[in-house]
């Protein structure tokens, strides 16, 4: 939408495209977004509201957020989603929020800031909603997830979904910290237990690491340049005497 230095070549794609050359003003191409914008709220509103009455009323979503900070943490951005699974039994995911937060990420902030501006948007209390809570694994993130206080937090997808391929082709060993009673000294210890059960798989935990190393070795900068080489020949004109 940002037209405000149309080239001739975008005025001749829209007049073979629409018989004008006449670019729409920037104004018209807002007008268009906020309309969208305002049809998804409510439509989003009208799908919450049903799922919530299918649910009985009990919480049923699971409310992912996440946030990124640049410049020294003086600017960010605050994101948040949801996913659950519908009355139809169909996996549903929707983006809810991405906002500017700049300054301060305290944990009491973003999460007042995600809650309010979703129900400013939405017409929804999306904290009564919630039935599991999800971020990543960094400590600030983690605060927040506590402060929704009537759900479960729950460890990222893909951190669990790697951990999983990875306690599985052996590649790292799932162990936990236990406090125990040691029956020789009557005394609580702290023991590692492994939690893997059968053992891993080696043939795959090779393979694995033949692939990192193969990545390792093209991720030289002397096979870098070569590779960038290869990818965008340099082809000279033909030319047919």
């Amino acid at each position: 939408p940002y037209n405000t230095v149309v080239s001739d070549d975008f005025r001749s794609l829209l007049q073979l495209a629409t018989g004008s050359a006449t670019a729409l003003a920037l104004r018209a191409y807002w007008g268009f977004l906020d309309a969208d914008f305002d049809r998804f709220c409510f439509l989003t509103e009208q799908v919450l509201m049903d799922e919530l009455k299918a649910a009985y009323f009990f919480p049923f979503l699971n409310v992912l957020h996440d946030n990124c900070t640049a410049s020294g943490g003086k600017k960010g951005l605050v994101g948040s989603s949801i996913s659950f699974i519908s009355k139809n039994w169909e996996f549903t995911n929707i983006a809810l929020l991405v906002t500017v937060h700049n300054g301060l990420h305290a944990s009491v902030k973003v999460k007042a800031l995600i809650t309010s501006r979703t129900e400013e948007l939405y017409r929804v209390d999306i904290e009564s909603m919630a039935q599991f809570t999800m971020s990543d694994t960094t400590s600030s993130a983690q605060k927040v997830l506590k402060l929704f206080e009537d759900s479960l937090p729950t460890d990222c997808t893909v951190r669990v979904l790697n951990l999983c391929l990875l306690y599985g082709i052996g590649v790292r060993e799932n162990c936990k910290t236990v406090s125990m009673l040691d029956p020789a000294t009557g005394k609580q210890k702290i023991e590692r237990r492994l939690c893997t059960v059968d053992g891993p798989f080696p043939e795959d935990a090779a393979l694995i690491k033949k692939v990192r190393n193969l990545n390792n070795y093209f991720n030289s900068p002397q096979w870098v340049g070569c590779l960038s080489k290869v990818s965008s020949p340099q082809v000279k004109p033909y030319c047919r005497l």
